[in-house]
């Protein structure tokens, strides 16, 4: 994943990036950073469903140019719907490709938007994919869940075919008492255990963001494996996209 760096002191152009595969090849979490939009998207595809990756990352490209509204969904489902009917007639499909595509295809979906000057942030979600908003290292504010105990194997998901929309729920974070304002976006397993282990409802620990701050590939991977390992997190797809201003 890329930095788009834009200008002006004040912007949210600055990303830390972590990715832990656990779904091979690719993996069926999709983020875009946009700072030209102001706009930062994470994507969750669910692994039971029809083409998981493909869904994620058209519906990532279509929430990061259009916004978190029916339009970006309704939009994601027509491409979505291309692509899918391409892979379909290249090839034919074994019995597990023809369950899978019999559940359908799902995504959790997770929007942040900065306003002009990043006086505050809208967040957007669909799902269990985790906003934190940190001062410094400090979380001050997690979004849509706050508590571990809240994860659960049946998350709202937005639906790659035609069917009824689900809403966004949405909070407005004003950042003016926010010495040194940063953002993270997190999958489910990594929000889970980031919530468990730091106390992050009451911002006692900054240790873990510390450690994310300055871990390379390799020992964000020993980490989450070590996790994986003691039971601190369930073996999944694992993504975290930190903003800071520049």
């Amino acid at each position: 994943m890329k930095t788009r760096i834009t200008s002006g002191h004040r912007n949210f152009s600055r990303l830390i990036s972590h990715a832990y595969v656990g779904h091979p090849p690719t993996g069926e979490d999709r983020g875009i950073a946009d700072s030209s939009r102001r706009r930062w998207v994470l994507c969750d595809g669910a692994s039971e469903g029809w083409d998981p990756a493909g869904w994620a990352g058209i519906l990532a490209r279509s929430l990061a140019m259009l916004g978190p509204n029916a339009r970006a969904i309704v939009n994601a489902r027509e491409d979505f719907a291309s692509s899918s009917g391409s892979k379909e007639t290249s090839g034919g499909a074994d019995w597990l490709s023809v369950r899978a595509r019999v559940r359908g295809s799902w995504s959790t979906a997770l929007v942040v938007e900065a306003s002009p000057g990043s006086q505050y942030l809208e967040i957007s979600s669909i799902g269990d994919t985790c906003a934190f908003i940190l001062d410094g290292f400090v979380p001050v504010l997690s979004f849509p869940l706050s508590d571990p105990l809240l994860f659960s194997s049946t998350p709202d998901l937005i639906g790659g075919e035609h069917g009824p929309i689900p809403a966004f729920n949405r909070v407005v974070v004003p950042l003016g008492r926010l010495k040194r304002p940063s953002f993270a976006l997190a999958t489910d397993a990594l929000a889970a255990r980031l919530l468990s282990e730091m106390g992050c409802t009451n911002g006692s620990s900054d240790s873990i963001w510390r450690f994310l701050a300055g871990a390379d590939e390799k020992a964000f991977k020993a980490w989450v494996e070590e996790g994986i390992e003691r039971g601190a997190m369930t073996r999944d797809d694992t993504t975290l996209m930190w903003v800071w201003r520049t």
